[in-house]
């Protein structure tokens, strides 16, 4: 079943990446994100080209809207008093996050492409990052595992799984659970988050509490 699902969300994300290119008119967040995603791999390329230093470590923080953003904010601040020496790339899903990324201290703030094999494998070649960390959720499967394959750590922060998410379903828990098995680090909010993922496959070892980022600012 798993490789069904597997196929079945490579078929989605190819779909949507080709819809992308379709006229949207509006300013609604659906065909803001579509038309976002264009061409989405520029930023990173250009950034490759032209400020990613390889000589310093690169940690990629991901958080798909605003919310998550403000529970990966206190981290990224905390990251630039402790560690100056490493650069910081902030990737989002939602067009409702672009003003809030743009505010951020990362050295490069963009779209996240569609969950594809070649989207990851371009972004990973061009990042080269050290880590890669979801906030609250988010993990996208393809993208975690091209990461781990080339030996980046993989990680949460604020993670928290409501009782009744949608995500313990059969067929979700089927497509994400190598993905949420991949996590080297993980700060759940609370021990029943932590009981929660532990049940999706995240390593019950790799699991802290750590409370939730969000009452940090």
């Amino acid at each position: 079943m798993r490789s069904a699902l597997a196929w079945s969300y490579a078929a989605l994300n190819a779909v949507a990446e080709w819809a992308a290119w379709l006229p949207l008119p509006g300013q609604g967040k659906v065909a803001r994100s579509m038309r976002a995603r264009r061409d989405a791999l520029r930023p990173f390329r250009e950034f490759a080209a032209t400020r990613r230093d390889p000589a310093r470590p690169l940690l990629w923080i991901h958080a798909p809207s605003v919310g998550e953003g403000l529970q990966a904010r206190p981290v990224i601040q905390l990251l630039r008093e402790r560690r100056p020496d490493v650069q910081l790339v902030y990737t989002h899903f939602s067009p409702s996050a672009e003003r809030f990324a743009k505010g951020l201290d990362a050295d490069l703030a963009a779209y996240l492409p569609f969950d594809r094999a070649r989207n990851a494998e371009a972004m990973l070649d061009a990042l080269r990052p050290t880590a890669l960390v979801y906030s609250k959720l988010d993990v996208w499967p393809v993208l975690t595992a091209a990461a781990a394959a080339r030996g980046v750590r993989v990680g949460m922060i604020s993670a928290t799984l409501a009782s009744g998410s949608g995500r313990r379903g059969t067929l979700a828990s089927a497509l994400l659970r190598d993905a949420y098995a991949a996590m080297h680090a993980v700060g759940a909010i609370d021990p029943d988050d932590a009981d929660r993922l532990a049940a999706l496959g995240v390593r019950r070892e790799r699991i802290r509490i750590t409370g939730d980022t969000r009452y940090d600012q």
